[in-house]
């Protein structure tokens, strides 16, 4: 897995900031549908997180990790060369 990822960038969210930017990564992800698809497992909903891609030319180029809970938000994005059968690995 590592030698397809060229960037990561990981946000820690402290408690009295994960509403804020919890709407504004919505609102940014919402603007940008038409880029990112969002891929939902039973997994990812019971702890409460979600996971987007952004696709080109049928290979995943970026992954949003995003959970958030009462108490903070953690974000991670990875960029690189993913293949679908990774992405039905993290799910």
């Amino acid at each position: 897995m590592l030698a397809n990822v060229n960037g990561l960038r990981i946000l820690n969210v402290p408690s009295g900031a994960a509403d804020k930017y919890g709407k504004l990564m919505t609102k940014m992800l919402a603007n940008n549908k038409a880029r990112y698809k969002e891929v939902q497992s039973n997994q990812l909903k019971q702890i409460g997180a979600a996971m987007w891609v952004r696709q080109s030319n049928n290979k995943v180029v970026e992954i949003l990790l995003i959970n958030k809970t009462d108490a903070a938000m953690q974000v991670i994005n990875f960029t690189g060369q993913f293949s679908n059968e990774f992405i039905s690995m993290l799910k």
